[in-house]
Parts: structure tokens; sequence; C-alpha cells
């Protein structure tokens, strides 16, 4: 395989990862998907991207869980009104406004207004890319999942610039991921990480917020070996 094959491939394997986790952060899943997801092919697939021992043990704790009905499709479902819906006490606030400008005082947390300074930012982002916010559980496009999904367009635009050997195109798309997670992502996915995995009444969640932890570490190093 080739220098530009192995990056295109590695850009489609970056979108894919991305789009499922936007998916995570804006949906509720079905018992028919969880089936799927919590599967002994996932475990091979996270330990692929992954090699975190921590995370794999919680990921197959999950998958026996599930199996055994300790842990059940509603209990996840419940988990996820709660975090990613509904303000109440286990809400996440998923949104890059309120992590850029909410104060800490102590322990009190004073969160940042909605629909604020970055949302303004990443719509530009949007913009330019001729792409609109069309997710009914995404009301501002500073959400969590919409900056993932917006990252898996990028990754699939790079691979389609990889392929085509359009390498100005590849370039621009390159510098504008990484102004993108530079400027966004990378400021805030750590503290919302924390905050989901705080907050969550399932084990579902908890990992969900340790893979995006790791996620983010290693898109960083990606992304910063790319910009040097």
């Amino acid at each position: 395989m080739s220098k530009v094959q192995e990056n295109s491939t590695m850009e489609a394997a970056r979108a894919a990862v991305y789009s499922l986790l936007a998916a995570l952060l804006t949906q509720n899943l079905s018992s028919e998907n969880l089936q799927r997801l919590l599967s002994n092919e996932s475990v091979g697939h996270l330990k692929a991207l992954f090699p975190d021992e921590d995370i794999d043990d919680a990921f197959r704790q999950l998958i026996d869980d599930y199996e055994a009905g300790v842990l059940t499709a509603e209990n996840i479902m419940l988990d996820f009104e709660a975090l990613m819906r509904i303000p109440g006490p286990a809400y996440t606030y998923p949104y890059e406004s309120s992590y850029r400008s909410r104060k800490i005082d102590n322990d009190r947390v004073r969160w940042g207004y909605f629909n604020g300074q970055q949302a303004g930012e990443v719509q530009r982002f949007y913009q330019d890319e001729s792409l609109a916010v069309e997710n009914d559980s995404a009301d501002f496009p500073d959400h969590i999942g919409v900056e993932m999904e917006f990252m898996a367009h990028l990754c699939r635009k790079l691979a389609a610039a990889l392929n085509s050997g359009n390498r100005k195109t590849a370039e621009e798309v390159q510098a504008t991921q990484v102004e993108f997670f530079r400027g966004h992502l990378c400021c805030w996915l750590d503290a919302f990480a924390a905050e989901m995995r705080k907050k969550a009444t399932t084990g579902f969640y908890r990992c969900l917020g340790d893979i995006l932890m790791a996620f983010k570490a290693e898109e960083e190093r990606i992304l910063v070996s790319e910009a040097a």
C-alpha cells in the first residue's frame, strides 16, 4: 500500500470513529443497535483504536452486564436523556459555549450561555463547507455531536482529495482540520468527557467518557504532527 493510500485509509477510519461518536452523543440507541455495538467484534475494533487495558476491561464488562441483564437498553436510554437532553442534576451542557465561558468557584459551577461566541465561530466553519445543522437533537451549532460530525466530514473530504490526487485541496482540508480541532474540540472535549463520566449512572456512558478522552489524546497527537 502506498503512503497516499495509507493516509486515505486512515482518514476514512477517523471519519468512521467521529461519525459513531457523533451518533452516540446526539441520539438514543435502539435495542438492536446496542446489541450490535456491545459485541465481541466491537471489542476488537476498540482495542485496535485504543490499546488501553482499562478501556478494554470496562467495555468487556459492559458486554457481560448487558448479556446478564444488569445493564439494559432502558437504563442506557434513560441515562442518555438525563445527560444530553433534560436540564437537571445530570445534565452535561453539551455545548462548547457553555464550557468555554463557564466559571468555577471552588466546587460551584456557573455555566456559560447557550449559543454563545463559539457557536457563531463554528457556524462559520460549517457555512464555508456549505453545511447546515440538520439534527433535531442538536439545536445549536456548537453541540458536541455536531462538531464531531463536522470533523467526520473533513476526514471524508480529505480521504477523497487524497484518492483523487488533488494535493491543493488535501492541504487546505488538512489545515481546516487542524484549525477546527485546535480552536474548538481540543479546548473542551476533555472537560465534557469528565462531566459525562462524573454524572453518568450507567457504565455505558462512563466508558464513553473514557473513550472520548482517549480519542481526543490520539487526535491531538495526529493533528499536531500533521501541522508540524
